[in-house]
């Protein structure tokens, strides 16, 4: 299995620093991605999507989804906290994982995946990651609140996982907000034989 992805974050118009964080570590043993949207936005809600990525880069590559969502979860405390939804990748087997307003969508196949309420760092109970198994040639796309939802999926079919990231960015964002997205293409390796 091959992955593609790309990803773009943007400050809320005005602001220097962005409260939006996107995560994406791919290695042999396993891929970690998140996409992390601190309450509120300027520099209090940098550091906090800062403390959140810091968290997840000390964890080992073949973490598990609700292992590094716990981790988060307790780096953020004491903070004003944070939406989270990440997605741990080995071969096709997928872990998904999230709680607040962090959009996961699918293209190519249904995503029985939607992150709990709540905000990451108060959370009393982690929730159970969705453990299901992605099909090749499926795109997943994950984006904040700063990404509007109404779009049409189909929209991005044609256009590379950099295309799409920037698609959203220029028609979907609102400027009122930081935004980020993820978008993640799930291909199927090819062997050449002679």
């Amino acid at each position: 299995m091959k992955l593609e992805y790309a990803h773009r974050v943007a400050a809320r118009q005005g602001e220097s620093h962005c409260g939006d964080a996107v995560l994406a570590q791919v290695s042999a043993a396993g891929s970690l991605f998140a996409v992390i949207d601190a309450l509120g936005h300027g520099d209090v809600a940098w550091s906090v999507a800062e403390r959140a990525v810091a968290a997840l880069l000390h964890l080992p590559p073949a973490v598990e989804a609700q292992s590094a969502f716990a981790a988060v979860d307790s780096a953020l405390h004491g903070t004003r906290g944070a939406a989270v939804t990440l997605c741990t990748l080995r071969g096709l087997q997928a872990e998904f994982i999230g709680a607040g307003n962090v959009a996961c969508r699918t293209l190519g196949a249904p995503m029985p995946f939607v992150p709990r309420p709540g905000i990451v760092g108060s959370l009393r109970k982690i929730p159970v990651a969705l453990r299901i198994e992605l099909l090749a040639g499926q795109r997943l796309v994950l984006h904040s609140d700063g990404i509007s939802h109404r779009f049409e999926l189909r929209r991005l079919s044609e256009l590379s996982p950099d295309e799409a990231c920037a698609w959203l960015m220029s028609h979907q964002r609102h400027a009122h907000d930081d935004a980020s997205v993820l978008v993640i293409d799930v291909r199927a390796t090819v062997e050449v034989t002679r």
